[in-house]
This record gives C-alpha cells, sequence and structure tokens, in this order.
C-alpha cells in the first residue's frame, strides 16, 4: 500500500481503503499487511494531529502574549505616575506664563508623547495636600483635558504612604522605590455630549477609583466619537431628503426612507460602549418599520431579511460603506 500522504484528507482516505480491504474476504492482499499499513497510517493521523494542536497552542499562547504586551504598553503610555503629577502641574502652570523659561522638558516630551499615542491632551492640573503625617500623606489632584474635541476633567485623592522594609524586600533588584501611592477617591466630569451615552461607564469607574480605565477608555470614545459624528453628517448631506438625524449628528440614529415614499422606515443605531476595563465596543444594527400593506406586498421577505443582510455587509465593507449601499439601495 502507497503510504505517500501529503495531507489529512490523503491520511483518511488511506485508512478507510485499509478498513475497507480487511472487511472484504475476497481481497487477496494480506490481511496481515493491510493491518500493519492501517496502524501505521493511523499512527501518522495521531502524529499530525498531536501536530496539528501543538501548533495551534503554540499560536494561542503567542496571541496572548502580544495582546498582554499590547495592553501593558498601553497602560504605560497612559500611566500617571504619582510622583510626577506635581511636575505635570508645574510644566502647565509656567506653559501658561511663559513657553520658554524654565519649563520641564522631559514632562512636556511625556505630554506630547502622550497626547499623540492616546488622544488626551491635558490643559491644567492642580494639586494640593490634603493630610500628611511622617508615614503617608493624602493630595487632592484635579486634572483637566481634552480627547478628539471632548473636555473632561478629573479630581482624585492619592494616598501615599512609605513601604514597609519586609515590602522593600519584596521589590525587583536594583528598585529604588520607596513609597506606594492608590487612589482612594475619584470624580469625573466629561463633555455633555458624551453623558447620555457614557454615564454608566463614568459611575462604575468613580465606584472602582478606576482612574486609568477611564482615561484609556474616554480616549478611545471620543475617537469613535468623532468619527460616528462626521458619518452621520456626510450622510445628511449626501442625502438631504432620505436622510433624517432625530438626535442630531452627536446622536446615535440615521433614519432613512425613499424621498416622498414613507411606506417603509428603515433606522440604523450606532453605539458605542465602554467595558469596565475601558475597551471601545461598536454595536450597530438595522430596523426595518414597513407599513402594512408593505409587508403584505413583500412576499420574498426581502423587508425581514434585511437586518441579517446589514449585518453581513458590515463585516465585508465596514460601516460607512454598509450604511451607503443601503441608502442607495433604498433611494435609487
Amino acid at each position: 500500500m502507497n503510504m505517500a500522504v501529503s495531507s489529512d484528507a490523503d491520511i483518511f482516505e488511506v485508512v478507510n481503503q485499509a478498513l475497507q480491504g480487511l472487511n472484504n474476504p475476497d481481497n487477496d492482499t494480506d490481511h496481515e499487511d493491510q493491518l500493519d499499513d492501517c496502524l501505521a497510517t493511523m499512527t501518522t493521523v495521531t502524529g499530525t494531529k498531536e501536530r496539528y494542536t501543538a501548533q495551534i497552542e503554540r499560536l494561542r499562547e503567542e496571541v496572548t502574549s502580544l495582546e498582554e504586551q499590547v495592553e501593558a504598553d498601553e497602560q504605560k503610555l497612559l500611566q500617571i505616575k504619582m510622583e510626577s503629577l506635581d511636575r505635570i502641574q508645574s510644566s502647565l502652570q509656567m506653559g501658561k506664563n511663559s513657553s520658554s523659561i524654565g519649563t520641564d522638558q522631559a514632562t512636556q516630551d511625556h505630554l506630547k508623547l502622550q497626547g499623540a499615542f492616546t488622544g488626551i491632551q491635558y490643559t491644567d492640573a492642580t494639586v494640593r495636600i490634603v493630610k500628611q503625617d511622617a508615614e503617608q500623606t493624602t493630595r487632592q489632584h484635579c486634572l483637566q483635558g481634552q480627547c478628539s474635541g471632548l473636555s473632561f476633567q478629573v479630581e482624585f485623592q492619592v494616598k501615599e504612604r512609605l513601604l514597609t522594609d519586609a515590602e522593600k524586600k519584596q521589590l525587583p533588584t536594583g528598585s529604588n522605590q520607596e513609597t506606594r501611592s492608590h487612589v482612594k477617591s475619584l470624580a469625573i466630569q466629561i463633555d455633555d455630549r458624551a453623558l447620555w451615552e457614557l454615564e454608566p461607564f463614568v459611575r462604575e469607574a468613580e465606584r472602582d477609583c478606576a482612574l486609568q480605565p477611564f482615561l484609556r477608555g474616554y480616549s478611545q470614545y471620543a475617537q469613535r466619537f468623532t468619527g460616528r459624528q462626521k458619518a452621520l453628517e456626510h450622510f445628511k448631506k449626501q442625502y438631504p431628503e432620505a436622510v433624517m438625524l432625530p438626535l442630531g449628528s452627536i446622536g446615535s440614529t440615521l433614519k432613512f426612507s425613499r424621498p416622498s415614499q414613507g411606506s417603509v422606515q428603515y433606522i440604523i443605531t450606532w453605539n458605542i460602549g465602554l467595558s469596565s476595563t475601558g475597551r471601545a465596543d461598536q454595536q450597530i444594527s438595522l430596523q426595518v418599520m414597513p407599513s402594512k400593506q408593505m409587508r403584505q406586498l413583500d412576499e420574498q421577505n426581502v423587508l425581514a431579511s434585511a437586518p441579517e443582510r446589514f449585518q453581513q455587509m458590515l463585516h465585508r465593507l465596514g460601516i460607512e460603506r454598509t450604511i451607503d449601499s443601503f441608502i442607495q439601495a433604498v433611494t435609487t
């Protein structure tokens, strides 16, 4: 029997032929040879499966590792080291008074880098000491800024305490860390244009004192908010007679129908949500609202299948091309 196999399909075909030979009493081929070939082939199948499984598992581990690295890099970029908040405040204040005298170039460079990669632009920072003793200090901070045109302000208290000798021994070799800080309270104000959509996320961040997830999430949301707003404005301008924006361009709803024929209304809902860790997600759906007469005429259920086709097109074409294609199909 020829054992030169090149794929899983070839392997299983050889096994199938061997088993058919064993079940055929009229076959003159030596059954022991067939059995040996069959067992050898099945061993090959098992080895191939194990090899593929190991490769898949290794790829999964690599993907997980890369995702964790990206997550860590993002967090490092967003991280505001507590000991540098005073420097940020001083740099911003001096920047208002003089752009060339006494500015902390390292802090300025950090702020610019953070703004370029995260979209967060700090515009003001203040700090005052609330409580201080020999072992710990509590500071009240206020940061103001904007992300893609959406303003925000965060006020939070940071408790900083000296590390014990036992805690210092657990630090990595060469670390000169002397204190440990944590946010003990957080109050957030965001742009009114985003509050209706982000209020649950903001309240959860305040409850958990999750400053970094808030900054990360608000930055991602602001980028998507701006993209959605521009897209809705574009469709309204492109199809002024067919498209309506019930909540304006800062909302999440777009309606369209054939001009001078309101028997079928198409409603696209474009929501932007944030997880507790600050990851942005967009949920986009199509709802078709035909009149009773149109439902009766729609014998092939074209209207009923439109939402599913809309989702399929989203995966292939992306958001804006899908919406544009549906509007054109309805209005032309």
